[in-house]
């Protein structure tokens, strides 16, 4: 059960500056709420630029197509980050990392987030809010937007990250020279069942 938001003061972040690139949120049916309730926390704080991609009613949507809808927003816009709220944050995060240049992380606890941000430069951030209190999902996005990429031996890493994406792509540039490419209305049908698993309590 999610509980009232406490009003809190905004406090200045150092890592962030009043012309900060923008924070791109959205959700399914299963994250609504605290997706709605994230924004208004964030919004509270001046400094951030927040950008509510997501539904404005809480009736039924397909994660995939929330999730690829943020992470080409954040790929496509440099230092930009997103949000994802479902109800696990585990769907979110396996759609998003589809999409080449997007590090998202499922984070469940403060350490998960920061190293996550440290050692991984992610740059989306998924969530559960069935799995989560208001204030654990307040304290993990708190911290997981102040943390800095340390890069050195993580940078190195992350890079090759980056060169298993350029692998797979070039991999697969044949085949979708031969074959017609899917479209998200032609998959959408197949992930019914699982969207609908994935609302059950």
């Amino acid at each position: 059960m999610l509980r009232p938001l406490q009003a809190q003061a905004p406090s200045p972040d150092p890592l962030m500056s009043h012309l900060s690139p923008p924070i791109f949120v959205s959700s399914d049916h299963a994250g609504f709420d605290l997706r709605e309730r994230l924004v208004r926390h964030l919004a509270a704080r001046q400094e951030l630029r927040i950008d509510d991609r997501g539904p404005t009613r809480p009736d039924p949507v397909d994660y995939p197509d929330e999730a690829a809808k943020v992470a080409r927003l954040v790929r496509e816009t440099p230092g930009a980050r997103g949000i994802l709220v479902c109800g696990s944050g585990i769907g979110m995060s396996i759609a998003a990392n589809k999409v080449p240049g997007v590090r998202a992380v499922d984070a469940w606890s403060l350490d998960s987030a920061r190293l996550s941000r440290q050692h991984n430069d992610a740059n989306v951030l998924c969530l559960g809010q069935r799995l989560l209190s208001e204030d654990e999902a307040f304290a993990i996005v708190d911290v997981w937007l102040s943390t800095a990429f340390e890069g050195g031996r993580h940078g190195t890493r992350v890079a090759k990250i980056e060169a298993l994406e350029s692998v797979a792509l070039e991999s697969a540039a044949p085949a979708s020279a031969a074959a017609e490419p899917a479209t998200p209305q032609s998959v959408a049908p197949e992930l019914d069942d699982t969207t609908r698993a994935e609302a059950q309590p």
